[in-house]
């Protein structure tokens, strides 16, 4: 058994240590070409605007995941790269109020008017998922760069654990109604066979009652 768990943890440990090369060189790779670092589909960005509070603030670290085109609706907010004006280049995350010819019209929750620009859905980075829930985590992240992966590789480890926590909880759900199953099928054949033989006890028992009183009549 120890040995089993030695080898578990050789396996997460060597993973983690992919996963942290894997991460570091990937979001090296996408903060240099102006695109947001981008991991088994999710992505981070710091939000350094207040146009979405109060849901949202200046400072948070945000997490989205890459959606297809049709989960998108109204109401989500997204993380898209702007094309067009003074804010082109730049990634925004704004709430979907609206689907004109099948792009997407947004707005800051702080904002009094819509975006301008419609969003097709090659800008779009992701879907807004959760924030850190730890306050100017994105501001101090800004200030000492150098942590930026750690957090990283600690935020996508967790969703790694989840992810085997999740799936483990499936295959345990599985065995549970197997077992379950198996335990009401043994249940029935034991009634059946327990009815049977109640039935075999009443009809023998009939059967001497039966004769008894047929040995009664031929005494008298």
């Amino acid at each position: 058994m120890k040995k089993i768990l030695h080898n578990i943890t050789k396996i997460i440990v060597g993973f983690l240590l992919g996963l942290s090369l894997f991460i570091l060189i990937s979001g090296t790779v996408a903060i240099r070409e102006g695109n947001v670092p981008s991991v088994f589909g999710y992505s981070y960005s710091i939000v350094v605007t207040p146009s979405m509070e109060p849901t949202i603030k200046t400072g948070d670290l945000i997490i989205t995941k890459k959606v297809e085109i049709d989960e998108i609706e109204i109401g989500d907010v997204i993380l898209f790269k702007a094309s067009e004006g003074e804010i082109a280049g730049k990634h925004i995350v704004h709430r979907v109020i609206g689907i004109i010819d099948g792009k997407y019209q947004t707005q800051g929750d702080n904002n009094p008017i819509p975006d301008e620009q419609l969003v097709s859905y090659d800008m779009v980075v992701g879907e807004y998922v959760f924030k850190l829930p730890f306050k100017n985590v994105g501001l101090l992240i800004i200030e000492n760069k150098s942590i930026i992966f750690i957090i990283l590789i600690g935020i996508f480890a967790f969703m790694m654990i989840m992810q085997i926590y999740n799936i483990y909880r499936t295959l345990n759900d599985e065995k549970i109604k197997k077992t379950q199953e198996q335990f009401d099928a043994e249940k029935e054949a034991l009634r059946k066979q327990l009815t049977e033989e109640i039935k075999k006890e009443l009809f023998e028992e009939q059967k001497k009652g039966q004769e008894k009183n047929d040995n009664n009549k031929d005494v008298k």
